[in-house]
């Protein structure tokens, strides 16, 4: 069995989209590879990853925070860390260019590496940190230089979309690419039997009006402009209530903390009784490149409601399985879920017809045998956007 080496700056116990991802794909790229994972290793108690049939590297991180987490250092001790994971891998398969995805690169040299896209790094650097004007300018110079340094080393890009891969060629990155929409498993995420029932389970009344989000409360992600939204609508409609999923930054957690109505539910290994409970689910990032929660939302049958960032903009039809809202319009955002909170059959129908999106285009297990084949060296359909 061949060996794999993942090497990520996210990983458990940090919850994110990318540890999301991960954790759906690991056990099936098992069945061809042996793996290993190295990651940092975060401040907290270690999970329990039996689960998952990998080994373990972690590599120590700064006690210096930024944004939300604790980076890795690039350094000699860390690198000769990643090089003797790198030397013992046939494959390298990097999820970012943060220091331990650009060491991976760095020491790959001679071996297979492929690249996973999960974002683009300068629109996440700069709305992560709230950047502006100059700074914001000299911040996008700086991570498209270090973009281009390290994934023109790699064999492979592996993107979520073909326009994705358009924009890192035109930004100068000529690494062969191959488009791999992500997937969701919709026998896991699926509609409850009975929404007052999945609502009972959670702990809330049955008749409340529930609007979701699951994405880490991050800037970039714009969660505040969701909290002004709510506001807005829980004035009409007072027992509304607002299930946030995920960990973020101080300053927002406190900020969602002091709103009347709002649970903070903080990572959660098992998402799904959660989506399940929501009549509404909102995406207001600001950047996106798929948005899997918003496609486990659907797949639950959520009435989302989305900025028309990324990926997100090609597979919701405004009014059809999905609405959408300019980004940090606060009044549009309110003005739709008093829509949906409003009109139950609305909320029914868009919710089916996300799900029924899912289920058609989305497929879980297509996704992993294009990534399964790809990490083989073999070839797909969509390649080279």
């Amino acid at each position: 069995m061949r060996k794999l080496l993942i090497a990520t700056d996210a990983f458990l116990p940090r919850w994110d989209g990318v540890v999301r991802t991960l954790t759906e794909l690991i056990p099936g790229l098992a069945e061809s590879f042996e793996i290993t994972v190295i990651a940092p290793r975060f401040p907290g108690r270690e999970p329990d990853l039996s689960k998952l049939p990998i080994s373990l590297v972690r590599v120590p991180t700064m006690k210096l925070r930024i944004s939300d987490f604790n980076p890795v250092m690039l350094g000699i001790r860390n690198y000769r860390m990643v090089r003797v994971a790198v030397r013992d891998a046939e494959v390298v398969f990097c999820q970012d260019i943060a220091p331990i995805g650009l060491m991976a690169i760095l020491a790959g040299r001679g071996k297979r590496v492929v690249c996973y896209i999960h974002c683009i790094d300068w629109e996440l650097a700069t709305k992560a940190l709230s950047l502006r004007s100059l700074f914001a300018k000299l911040s996008i110079l700086l991570v498209k230089a270090v973009a281009r340094f390290a994934y023109n080393r790699a064999d492979l890009l592996i993107v979520p979309s073909r326009e994705v891969g358009e924009l890192l060629t035109w930004n100068g990155i000529s690494t062969r690419k191959a488009v791999v929409h992500l997937g969701v498993d919709s026998s896991k995420f699926h509609p409850p039997e009975s929404k007052a029932e999945a609502k009972r389970r959670i702990g809330l009344k049955e008749d409340v009006l529930t609007v979701g989000f699951m994405p880490r409360l991050g800037h970039e992600k714009d969660p505040l402009t969701l909290l002004r939204a709510f506001a807005r609508v829980r004035q009409r409609f007072p027992t509304a209530q607002l299930l946030a999923l995920g960990d973020g930054e101080t300053d927002i957690i406190g900020k969602f903390a002091s709103q009347r109505g709002v649970w903070l539910l903080g990572a959660q290994d098992d998402v799904v009784p959660y989506l399940q409970a929501m009549d509404v689910y909102v995406l207001p990032s600001l950047t996106e490149t798929t948005s899997l929660s918003t496609l486990e939302a659907m797949a639950c049958g959520c009435a989302v409601v989305c900025t028309p960032v990324g990926y997100v903009r090609e597979y919701i039809e405004d009014n059809v399985n999905g609405m959408l809202f300019p980004p940090g319009n606060v009044y549009q955002l309110s003005k739709k879920l008093a829509e949906l909170f409003e009109d139950p059959y609305l909320r029914e129908a868009l919710g089916r017809a996300a799900r029924r999106t899912v289920v058609e285009r989305f497929s879980w297990v297509a996704t992993l045998t294009q990534v399964r084949q790809l990490l083989r060296g073999g070839e797909h359909e969509e390649s080279d956007p």
